[in-house]
């Protein structure tokens, strides 16, 4: 967390930094601006001048007082300075415009008519970087009148590194010259950068000064401001002791001060009539407290037998009245038991009638059963006779059949026979036919009559089987007769054992009835004085809980008083 100072201070390097490197900003580029226009001037500028210099002595060229050789010599001399021995010239122009600005002469062809170095040289296939022709670039800015062109050229001081460059350049209509001067953009912002620099001078000197004044002044401030810190840490931990804070300025902080000052009194003052009222509250609320437990614990104890008293009243009335309700009912019981009775002993006497009916018709059911098991078994023993007969006659339709496939066969042969003996055989033939004929009709009839007894032996055998299942669900008949017979004893035997004690309890019914009548006037008396005793216990019982209701309206109250004690008394115990 950052403290004020650090916050006034970061503030100072905004207000002063901001504005100073705007200024300082905007400063740098007017002059830079500036500087390019009037360097582009003197470019310009420096160019007429040569140009009025190379008129001036054609002039004298034509008044016949110097040879075209010689003025141009001079011209040369005038435009860059005299040639030395080894076949350069110094750059003597006085005309600057940058440390690296010298003037030089080129025609349209781009033949060097005046340079430091390269003189008598063409230039006019010179490229930049870029592929740029700029010296051509440079012919046709001067034949359209004068013109500034720009392109990228190695420092003198370091040919691996380019900067930018402007030429100027216009032609002269007396020799076909064309002057051109040329500079570094660089040098034109010498001033600007010195500007530049000064600013950033000025920046970390006003930034210092301002933060050093600002952490100067924010000092005084934070004494202020740390000791009503410390004061007002005391005060929230509780303590109200401790000296006062000294007021040595009348400005906001030390109002805030004065007024923290009066505060800590304050609640001095406050704090210390809480805390006796608080004690004396306290007191006075345990022992209210102790009171209405007290009291409290009593009328529970009232409550509670009053209660258990009215309960058991309430509770007995309640029986008596279900008593009653009981008796009464049993009394309908009684008496309808007893209507109930006359009709059981009748119906009883219909049973014992319908037993013995009943068992009656069941040695008749058992005797009929027998007869018809006989039956059966003899119905059986005749199917069982039938099927051997009809597999003897099956035997006989096998003899039958074999003949007849031996009187077919010996009836072939014959047909055959007679055909060989031609017309001797004829008559023999016609009866070999005939008996041929008879053979096949015994041999179909044997298998229709075979068909039939395998229809009857399948009828047979079930009937057969039928009959087996008949037998046995005779027989099993007969056993559930028997038990039948059997359950119709032991039902005769229950029923006089019944009939016995339903007359013992015809006397023992009229014997209840006769003390019913005793036992409802006795619970009629005890219902009645249960009652009595409900009703006055009720009316106890509700004085007593309204009672009660106050005690204990008066006890939370007590309670709550003394929890407010206890929490004033704790909040006080804070502050010394």
């Amino acid at each position: 967390m950052k403290s004020v100072r650090t916050k006034l201070v970061l503030l100072a390097l905004i207000v002063i930094l901001v504005p100073t490197i705007a200024v300082g900003t905007v400063n740098y580029v007017l002059a830079k601006n500036e500087l390019d226009k009037m360097g582009r001037l003197g470019l310009e500028n420096g160019t007429h001048v040569l140009l009025s210099v190379i008129e001036e002595l054609d002039k004298q060229v034509q008044a016949g007082a110097l040879t075209l050789e010689e003025a141009q010599e001079r011209a040369r001399i005038q435009i860059l300075g005299k040639k030395t021995g080894e076949g350069t010239r110094s750059i003597d122009n006085p005309a600057k415009f940058g440390e690296n600005f010298y003037f030089y002469a080129f025609d349209e062809n781009g033949l060097l008519e005046v340079h430091p170095s390269i003189e008598g040289e063409s230039a006019y296939d010179f490229q930049t970087d870029d592929g740029r022709y700029f010296v051509r670039e440079l012919i046709d800015a001067a034949k359209a009148g004068g013109g500034f062109v720009s392109y990228d050229w190695p420092t003198p001081s370091n040919p691996d590194e380019k900067a930018p460059k402007i030429t100027y350049a216009e032609m002269d209509p007396q020799w076909g010259w064309i002057i051109a001067a040329g500079t570094y953009e660089m040098d034109f912002n010498v001033g600007a950068n010195k500007v530049l620099y000064y600013t950033f001078i000025m920046t970390i000197i006003a930034t210092s000064v301002g933060v050093a004044l600002y952490w100067f002044f924010s000092s005084r401030m934070m004494e202020y401001i740390k000791r009503i810190m410390s004061m007002t840490s005391d005060i929230a931990k509780g303590v109200l002791s401790g000296p006062t804070i000294p007021i040595i300025s009348k400005d906001e902080l030390g109002v805030l001060a004065e007024n923290v000052n009066n505060m800590k009194a304050s609640l001095q003052e406050m704090v210390g009539n809480t805390r006796d009222s608080s004690s004396q509250m306290r007191i006075s609320s345990e022992m209210l407290s102790a009171i209405t437990e007290e009291t409290t614990a009593s009328a529970d104890e009232i409550h509670h037998a009053i209660t258990e008293v009215a309960n058991g009243a309430i509770t007995q009335a309640e029986e008596a009245e279900v008593a009653i309700g009981k008796v009464e009912h049993l009394s309908v019981l009684i008496a309808s038991t007893t209507s109930q009775y006359d009709t059981i002993i009748k119906e009883m006497n219909d049973v014992t009638e319908l037993q013995e009916n009943g068992s009656q018709k069941v040695e008749e059911l058992a005797e009929n059963s027998k007869k018809f098991t006989i039956v059966i078994e003899e119905l059986r023993t005749n199917f069982s006779s039938l099927t051997n007969q009809m597999q003897e006659i099956q035997q006989v339709i096998q003899t039958i059949t074999s003949i007849s496939e031996q009187t077919n066969l010996l009836a072939l042969n014959a047909s055959i026979e007679a055909a060989r003996a031609g017309e001797h055989g004829k008559g023999f033939a016609v009866v070999a036919a005939e008996v041929r004929k008879l053979s096949e009709d015994t041999h179909q009839a044997t298998g229709r009559v075979r068909d039939l007894l395998g229809r009857i032996e399948a009828g047979t055998a079930t009937s057969d089987s039928k009959m087996g299942n008949t037998l046995h669900l005779s027989q099993a008949q007969f056993v559930a007769i028997e038990d039948v017979q059997s359950a119709f004893n032991r039902l005769s035997t229950s029923i006089q054992e019944i009939t016995s004690h339903l007359t013992s309890l015809d006397g023992e019914m009229h014997q209840m009835d006769d003390n019913r009548l005793v036992v409802v006037n006795a619970i009629n008396e005890i219902a009645t004085v249960a009652t009595e005793s409900a009703a006055a216990t009720e009316q106890v019982n509700a004085s007593i809980d309204e009672q009660k209701e106050a005690i204990t309206s008066i006890m939370h109250s007590s309670v709550e008083l003394h929890n407010e004690a206890e929490k004033m008394h704790e909040l006080v115990a804070r502050f010394t």
